[in-house]
């Protein structure tokens, strides 16, 4: 034995970190442990014990099958446990199970491709009565409802826990930041040694021992004295099975020695896991070997996992609250501030803040920095040292804060005097402004659980640490750092990143609202006077042209529509940019595809450009649908296109239409384009009337360099091929939910006119809501803006109901729940009726013929666990799924015929006999209702599966069944991919 130098040290620590605890290759003698291949037909690793168990040696045991150890319904058992997601992070229990040697509580997990079997015998005559059960369990949850201070809370939760199991010592040991502990709470019986207060080094638990309590969920050491049992290999063997979720895992004779020199018998350890992070552990000690039984640990493991809530619960209100009250003081720091930096560094405002900060997070002085401006407070470092500790400064798990407690200046290798502790905080991730936080040097007494100074001891196997022979007292000065930057703190630094950061962009931002305001009320009062002139052109222009009152009205209409496409098209893009692709193939839509032949690539417009463009497009399409090439079914128009520079040339030509001579071809929409593309826009134009058809050479300026097109996002509204003038009659009750009443009373009306016998109007959620409570509804039409609220709980309602519904929108408002709602049609004010109609009928269908393929699924299964999880798979695949837990109420189900399939466990109650009778009668009643000669329907297919074996003199559940017509059988445990795919193969009964 040696004391311990700089080399001996690191080969020490690499030697701990290899030890193979995960696979020590061992088990406690208290347990039994098997461990079988996937398929439970190889016993590959047996304990040496097992011929006190099962009355057969190792040797004959390996290599054989499961069935050889246990009967029908522990076979049963077991495969039901692994079919769970579960049992690869945690032990299923299996209740009692009949092995050849005996009836024993058991647990499974598994383990790669291994499945790990544990048992042991209920414990009897130990010298301590056992935890109380469910009792004890339910009494500590009822404790988690009370609030208290956390120092209060661990003191009374140390209490509860060692009233509950009655070991000698039960301690709340919590990490530190440097990986060594300390005993927080403690309850213990007055004749053994109190660790209270005392701290333990980081390497009494390694790192890798660390790691394992993040899995493993309790660990119980029974008896110290006793060897452990080897766990004996089948020739050929190789794999060291990874025991770390086992209960009866073998144990480090290192760890041994060390809780011997304790002066215990047996241990318990219950992690505390707190922000996925290994914040301590609940140890616990015992003078006399304490046996638990496999039913007992998972009452201990519940337990645990009760308290680790618990503690969790008391650490955030803790800090909630102090987290509250350094908001309160900080909220309005950033509203004071005017520009930015300049007045953060405002002396009075800064004093007040900087003094809060000093008290909240015990530092002595702190500074900010941007460059050269920089305001201080309390301590500083020495100047030319603050540059230099950068680079010693440990970032956390938060973005922009790194710190250290032990400081060096450069070159010194000696703690910095006076600050010795320092936390950076960046306050802009785009920008070096820094809050420093200090500390001084803290001198501090610190009582160890015995001298922290490492021993080692080398011999063949290598270099490693020998564990302390003594635990008591022994104080130390400890010198040279600071204060430990806690998890609290950080928080604390995460709130206070907020507030400044935060404070220094708010003056900037609410600026430059004001002035995007001011823009934006500009540009709203530009574009309305000049849509303002253009309806006030189009209405005195289109009077000019002779035609009865509706012929004016209908070509009125369908100008302003086009005028309102033109502005929608521009807003769905962020720069007022216009696609001629989505100008042209929006046009067109309405008329049959053989008709038309558009060849051209993306050429974008600018606005001014684009809202005469649309227009232009809208006339010539207008007019070749009532004179030209469109309104025989003989005709085509071809359009054609290109950009050269900063200009979009095309080319429109007719040909197959009626004779030009023989109809009137001028009006307002030749005199519309050639006037704003000529004059307006200083573009040229030439239209031709031959007798073959309309031809027109369009040249317009405003074509954007591709160079400069950014990629970007256009949303497209919905538009239908053809516009419908009724709706289907399945339509009885339409409900509208539109908060202006002119546009509401439009609908209405033109819903009417169109045969729907019931039309509901909604000017704000809550009346929607009623309605579709209260009434049936057979569609909906919902303004997506309805002032102060959307129309998002409608939608949600309606989808959950499965009513069709369209969404119609101002001028591209844009909210992100729409993006669930990307299935839904849209349609952009103001709407035509015929569009709405089209909409309507084509949601209906598009839902009638995309609804999820889904199936409706009967699973009869006695494990609830098991039915649970059959029941989360299938539901998660939109599935609906009803679930039965034994055969009469199977039977009762299955006789209203309205299941796609039927997934049946052949064993269902406690005896073999009835389970197998039982499902075997559910196979029969299930045919013979199904196939009764007044149903054409076929029988509704059956998924037999079992983990049993053979029963009742050699018959096997599974092959009966098959003989007696279940379409298909699976073993246990089941695979998921099996599984849905049989039930997804399953034909619909609807």
């Amino acid at each position: 034995m040696t004391e311990l130098t700089k080399d001996a040290e690191k080969r020490a620590l690499e030697t701990c970190e290899a030890e193979p605890i995960r696979t020590p290759n061992t088990v406690q003698p208290h347990g039994l442990m098997c461990v079988f291949d996937a398929d439970l037909t190889q016993l590959r690793h047996v304990s040496a014990n097992a011929c006190e168990y099962l009355g057969v040696p190792p040797s004959d045991l390996l290599g054989k099958p499961a069935t050889s150890i246990l009967d029908d319904n522990g076979i049963h058992a077991l495969r039901n446990a692994l079919m769970l997601r579960t049992s690869k992070t945690q032990r299923e229990y299996l209740g009692p199970q009949n092995f050849s040697g005996g009836c024993y509580p058991c647990a499974v997990h598994r383990t790669g491709d291994l499945v790990v079997l544990e048992a042991s015998p209920a414990p009897e005559g130990t010298a301590s009565p056992h935890p109380k059960g469910l009792e004890s369990l339910r009494w500590l949850m009822a404790r988690q409802h009370e609030h208290m201070p956390f120092s209060e809370g661990i003191i009374k939760t140390v209490r509860d826990l060692r009233n509950m199991i009655n070991y000698d010592r039960v301690m709340l040991y919590r990490f530190r930041p440097d990986g060594s502990g300390e005993v927080i709470a403690e309850d213990r019986t007055p004749d053994i040694q109190s660790f209270l207060g005392l701290r333990f080094p980081a390497q009494d638990i390694p790192r890798i021992a660390r790691n394992i309590c993040m899995e493993q969920p309790v660990r119980l050491i029974a008896d110290l004295s006793a060897p452990d049992s080897e766990l004996v290999s089948m020739p050929g063997a190789t794999e060291r099975p990874d025991l770390t979720l086992a209960e009866f895992r073998g144990t480090s004779p290192v760890h041994v020695q060390y809780l011997r020199n304790m002066g215990i018998r047996s241990s318990l350890v219950l992690p505390v896991i707190h922000e996925g992070s290994l914040w301590g552990m609940f140890s616990c000690h015992h003078r006399k070997p304490r046996f638990h039984g496999i039913e007992e640990t998972l009452n201990l493991e519940l337990a645990g996992q009760l308290l680790q809530l618990f503690v969790g619960n008391m650490l955030s209100q803790d800090r909630a609250i102090k987290l509250a009250d350094f908001q309160k003081i900080t909220a309005g720091f950033g509203e004071r501030k005017q520009s930015g930096l300049d007045d953060l560094l405002d002396e009075a405002d800064w004093m007040q803040l900087a003094d809060h900060v000093c008290k909240e997070l015990k530092v002595e002085g702190l500074s900010i920095c941007s460059g050269t401006q920089r305001q201080e407070y309390g301590l500083q470092p020495a100047p030319g040292t603050e540059a230099g500790f950068d680079a010693e400064l440990i970032p956390t798990q938060s973005g922009g804060i790194a710190c250290s407690s032990k400081l060096t200046p450069p070159g010194t290798g000696k703690p910095q005097k006076p600050v010795t502790g320092m936390m950076r905080i960046r306050l802009l991730p785009d920008h070096d402004l820094f809050l420093r936080l200090y500390r001084t040097e803290e001198n501090e007494t610190v009582r160890w659980a015995g001298a922290p100074e490492k021993t080692t001891e080398t011999d063949d196997a290598g270099t490693r640490l020998l564990p302390r022979s003594s635990f008591e007292e022994y104080r130390q000065q400890s010198a040279g750092h600071s204060r430990a930057w806690e998890p609290e703190d950080v928080v604390i630094a995460e709130a206070l990143q907020t507030c400044i950061g935060r404070s220094v962009d708010i003056r900037r931002e609410r600026l430059e609202r004001e002035n995007n305001f001011q823009l934006v009320i500009h540009e709203l009062n530009h574009r309305v006077r000049n849509i303002l002139s253009l309806i006030q052109s189009l209405i005195r222009q289109t009077s000019r042209v002779p035609s009865s009152l509706p012929q004016y009205a209908q070509a009125l209409e369908n100008r302003v529509l086009a005028l309102a496409r033109a502005h929608d098209l521009l807003t769905k893009t962020d720069r007022g940019i216009l696609p001629v692709t989505d100008v042209v193939e929006t046009e067109f839509a309405p008329h049959p595809a053989h008709q038309y032949q558009l060849d051209g690539r993306d050429v974008f417009l600018d606005k001014d450009t684009a809202t005469v463009f649309v227009l232009v497009m809208h006339e010539m399409v207008t007019n070749a649908a009532r004179h030209g090439a469109l309104s025989v079914p003989e005709g085509q128009v071809s359009v054609s296109w290109f950009q050269r520079g900063t200009k979009l040339h095309l080319n429109w030509t007719e040909i197959g239409g009626p004779r030009v001579d023989d109809v009137a071809t001028t009006g307002f929409g030749q005199f519309l384009i050639q006037q704003a593309v000529n004059d307006r826009l200083d573009g040229q134009t030439i239209i031709e009337n031959h007798p073959g058809g309309v031809t027109m050479n369009l040249v317009l300026p405003g074509a954007i360099p591709e160079r400069d097109i950014r990629k970007e996002t256009i949303i497209r509204t919905t538009v239908p091929e053809k516009p419908a003038t009724s709706l289907p009659r399945t339509f009885d009750h339409v409900l509208i939910v539109e908060d202006n009443p002119l546009i509401g009373a439009e609908i209405r009306f033109a819903l009417a006119e169109a045969g729907v016998p019931i039309v509901s109007f909604a000017p704000r959620i809550a009346k929607a809501v009623e309605i579709l409570e209260s009434e049936r509804i057979d569609a909906a039409v919902l303004d997506v803006n309805l002032g102060t609220e959307t129309s998002q709980q409608v939608a949600d309602r309606l989808r959950e109901k499965g009513i069709p519904f369209v969404f119609l929108t101002g001028y591209a408002e844009n909210f992100e729940w729409l993006t669930d709602f990307s299935d839904v049609p849209v349609l952009t004010k103001p709407v035509e009726f015929g569009q709405l109609a089209a909409v309507l009928h084509e949601a209906t269908t598009e839902r009638r013929s995309t609804q999820k393929d889904n199936r409706r699924i009967l699973i009869v299964e006695d494990n609830t666990a098991l039915r649970l999880e059959m029941l989360d798979t299938l539901e998660q695949q939109g599935h609906e799924v009803t679930v039965a837990a034994n055969g009469e109420d199977a039977i009762a189900l299955s006789s209203e015929d309205r299941f796609d399939g039927i997934i049946l466990d052949m064993l269902l109650s406690q005896e073999n006999s009835k389970k197998f009778r039982g499902s075997l009668t559910l196979i029969s009643r299930v045919k013979r209702t199904t196939s009764d000669k007044r149903d054409a329907r076929p029988p509704v297919p059956l998924l037999a599966i079992s983990g049993g074996t053979e029963i009742d003199g050699g018959y096997s559940p599974l092959r009966t069944a098959r003989d007696l017509g279940a379409d298909e059988w699976l073993r246990k445990p089941v695979r998921e991919a099996d599984l849905l795919a049989w039930v997804n193969d399953l034909p619909r009964r609807r």
